[in-house]
């Protein structure tokens, strides 16, 4: 990749078509790199190539390099290509949209400079958790146990992982990846009885909402998420996961509702949503109404008879409800829970 050399961290900031977005984060990080950090910017095949609009930027400099994919592999992918190619023991995945605090760098040096060969990841703490206490995570049933929020460990920016200990569990990554969770994933299962994630007080990156025109999709999001139970984990560990997940991280029922329905209206295609629907409500609850959350997810579903028609009442119960707020979507925004 044409670098100095290896060094010690690698940041990696996998990207497709955020150029101005990419740009700022760079700009910020610059500054902080010091030797041996190098910066490995990911183009996921961006319709206006990053290495133009970053020329000026890094021109000259041996510690940061542009690869460019052949074509457009996916964001998952493209996160997991950071790690499968991480030559330095340590790996920060920045993304591309994230703004790296003053002094981030330092921040996460003197962490793992100081670290033992057990420790395997450390989670920063960011706007998505207002984290109280620093934890100590020893070995997968702890980490699923006392993990404070699986937001906050999801948010690609928030983590640092050591990366020869996560590469032998990139097979595991790479076919569960449809789960969305597929970075998590390689850490757990690399963490073994006795491999520990650090969850700090510190701050090494400001997460933003994303702009909903240009971010990944809620719904999708709804329907991956719940494969996760099909990860090659014991059975107390898939129930605790999907606890976890229930409980943290899926996206709101009727957010997802006024999401689909808007895309509905627009397509004109009310059987796929109602589709769409059935599949969340049955990955997500197995068809079983034992719960509140269960008979919620069966009502909003008579939404999807007649969108055009229900489409306004849910509207207006939104504006209600959010105020100046709805306008953004509020409700199918990943802010509060993702």
């Amino acid at each position: 990749m044409n670098l100095a050399s290896p060094g010690l961290l690698t940041i990696a900031i996998p990207t497709f078509d955020r150029n101005e977005q990419l740009a700022r984060t760079v700009a910020a990080l610059l500054p902080q790199l010091r030797a041996g950090v190098n910066l490995v910017i990911r183009d996921n095949a961006s319709p206006v190539p990053v290495a133009a609009t970053l020329e000026a930027l890094i021109a000259g400099r041996s510690d940061v390099c542009v690869v460019r994919n052949v074509c457009n592999i996916g964001g998952g992918a493209n996160v997991l290509r950071c790690l499968e190619v991480c030559e330095t023991e340590w790996l920060w995945i920045l993304g591309d949209d994230d703004t790296p605090l003053p002094g981030a760098v330092a921040c996460i040096l003197a962490d793992i400079e100081a670290a033992d060969d057990g420790l395997v990841g450390v989670n920063y703490r960011c706007e998505l958790y207002d984290r109280r206490e620093v934890r100590e995570l020893r070995g997968a049933d702890d980490f699923l146990a006392r993990a404070d929020s699986l937001s906050n460990l999801l948010l690609l920016s928030a983590t640092v992982v050591r990366a020869p200990r996560l590469k032998p569990r990139l097979r595991l990554a790479y076919a569960y990846m449809s789960s969305w969770i597929s970075h998590l994933a390689a850490l757990l299962f690399s963490l073994g009885e006795n491999g520990r994630v650090r969850l700090s007080m510190e701050r090494i990156v400001r997460w933003e909402p994303p702009d909903l025109a240009a971010s990944w999709s809620m719904i999708g999001a709804a329907l991956a998420f719940s494969t996760a139970a099909d990860l090659p984990l014991t059975q107390r560990q898939r129930d605790m996961l999907m606890a976890r997940m229930e409980a943290d991280i899926q996206p709101e029922l009727l957010g997802l509702a006024r999401q689909l329905l808007a895309s509905a209206c627009q397509s004109g295609d009310g059987a796929g949503a109602r589709w769409t629907w059935r599949q969340i409500r049955y990955r997500r609850f197995g068809g079983r109404l034992r719960s509140a959350r269960a008979w919620l997810a069966w009502g909003l579903g008579w939404l999807f008879v007649a969108p055009r028609l229900t489409r306004p009442v849910v509207e207006a119960f939104a504006r209600w409800r959010l105020g100046d707020q709805a306008g953004r979507n509020v409700l199918q925004d990943p802010m509060k829970r993702i």
